[in-house]
């Protein structure tokens, strides 16, 4: 281990935990006896450590020798305090530790003068706010998922378009692939929305394995003729557009939003 972990000492589970193997020691008994900690799944997988490994610990200069006694599920989108290693009982009492308690006001104005009241009544204890914490995470999901909701239709969209007109020497599908196939698309939902009888007569061809190429064509520009098409690469643009909107806000970082509108730019712009 090349890193400081925060590490815990308790004798069971906590709500945000399940024992996925192993089993979990309480405490120790005996000095001398072996140690056996808990670890999460997810930094055991990362270690690439399972039961039985040894795992030697610096705590303030002082080497313990422990073995992986555990592994546990933890659900780290819980907000409470989640550890990666856990201590049995009788070894980490006398090393330097802190506490952490968590609790939650029923507003603001609860919560700044609860703030208030425990520093004055307890200089040395820190008071963390995590409000505005949450507040800026939600903000940020929501802003990502305003990004990738238009994104995905208009990456789908951009598809449809390419598997009824593109190039074979960019996609590597037969011209008209989807056509052939009768792949219900919005393209072709449009189009049928908009043609005239003899032009539904030529759509209506959609879906047959052996269209002749000049069929394909005549589909093709049937398509364009009814405005289908333009309707459809409106609706790319404006999907991109809104995507690139949201995620020019202030709760993404700068550096992040470059490449999200590359992104975004390459969705609408991509022929293979």
């Amino acid at each position: 281990l090349t890193r400081e972990y925060r590490v815990t000492y308790r004798d069971s589970l906590i709500s945000s935990e399940t024992l996925a193997e192993g089993k979990l020691l309480p405490r120790v008994e005996n000095e001398g006896d072996s140690i056996f900690v808990s670890i999460s799944t997810q930094m055991a997988e990362s270690l690439e450590v399972d039961i039985g490994d040894e795992v030697v610990f610096d705590v303030q200069g002082i080497p313990i020798t422990t073995y992986i006694g555990s592994k546990r599920e933890v659900d780290w989108q819980r907000i409470q305090t989640n550890f990666i290693f856990v201590f049995p009982d009788n070894v980490l009492e006398k090393a330097p530790q802190f506490y952490v308690i968590m609790t939650k006001a029923e507003s603001k104005q609860v919560s700044a003068a609860f703030q208030q009241d425990l520093v004055i009544k307890f200089p040395n204890v820190s008071v963390i706010d995590l409000t505005l914490i949450l507040d800026t995470v939600d903000e940020i999901m929501s802003k990502l998922s305003a990004y990738g909701l238009p994104l995905g239709d208009a990456f789908q969209m951009r598809d449809d378009v390419m598997g009824a007109f593109g190039d074979t020497s960019m996609t590597g599908k037969p011209v008209g692939g989807d056509l052939r196939e009768g792949k219900p698309t919005p393209l072709l939902a449009r189009a049928m929305a908009s043609a005239t009888t003899a032009q539904a007569k030529i759509l209506e061809m959609v879906g047959s394995i052996d269209l002749s190429d000049e069929q394909v064509a005549d589909i093709q520009q049937t398509i364009v003729d009814v405005g289908a098409l333009d309707e459809l690469e409106s609706l790319i643009a404006s999907n991109v557009a809104s995507a690139i909107q949201a995620i020019e806000s202030p709760a993404i970082a700068e550096a992040a939003q470059q490449p999200l509108i590359e992104l975004a730019e390459f969705i609408t712009n991509r022929s293979s």
